[in-house]
């Protein structure tokens, strides 16, 4: 499952637990600022589960059917100037 590619609103999900404009933007500030590894193909931006536990320095629980966490990690790691 380490493998698994997550998508920027995925990734904003995880981070700050929900998934709107603002929280989309935030999260792909930090993959255009090369804080979350990326990978882009064609339009398309993703970044896998394993680059995401990395940068969080822990595990992320897997997302349910809807593609939604419990709750997100808002501010891990994260200075105010980053998000």
């Amino acid at each position: 499952m380490s493998g698994e590619l997550l998508t920027i609103s995925d990734v904003a999900s995880v981070l700050y637990g929900e998934r709107n404009e603002a929280t989309y933007k935030r999260a792909l500030r930090l993959v255009k600022a090369g804080h979350i590894q990326a990978i882009k193909a064609g339009n398309s931006i993703f970044v896998s589960r394993t680059a995401l536990s990395a940068f969080l320095g822990q595990p992320i629980n897997r997302l349910d059917g809807d593609g939604e966490q419990e709750r997100g990690v808002v501010g891990a790691r994260i200075s105010g100037s980053d998000a």
